[in-house]
């Protein structure tokens, strides 16, 4: 990695796959809509190629690229875990509130967030269940 400037185009990719998955998370409203719209699947595509991103272009960007890029990944999976945690309690309070207290559902979201530094990559990582 080198100290020189960031690629337009590079930042301009990952900042709208970024607005995308927030998007698609409900944190911002959808632009074409104007409406707060979750999708989770597609949120989590949206993540999955940044980080296929940020694999594929390992040892190749430079320091202001690479922060970016990981700040970004770090930010969204972070979001996505909370997101996918207030889907599972409210499928669960509508259990409750229907008498469905024995039916359990098979998790979908990710279950273990590990701080940066404790897996193999740089950034925290997400351990699916």
């Amino acid at each position: 990695m080198t100290e020189e400037a960031a690629d337009p185009y590079f930042v301009t990719l990952v900042l709208s796959l970024s607005s995308s998955a927030m998007a698609y998370l409900g944190k911002v409203p959808n632009p074409a809509t104007g409406k707060i719209e979750r999708d989770l699947e597609q949120a989590r595509f949206s993540i999955e190629l940044l980080s296929m991103l940020e694999n594929k272009t390992q040892g190749r960007l430079t320091d202001k690229e690479h922060r970016l890029l990981s700040n970004v990944l770090a930010d969204l999976k972070l979001n996505f875990a909370d997101e996918a945690l207030k889907g599972q309690q409210t499928a669960a309070k509508a259990d409750t509130s229907q008498g469905n207290e024995a039916v359990s559902k098979p998790r979908t979201g990710p279950e273990i967030i590990l701080p940066p530094g404790t897996g193999s990559g740089k950034g925290p990582e997400i351990i699916k269940p």
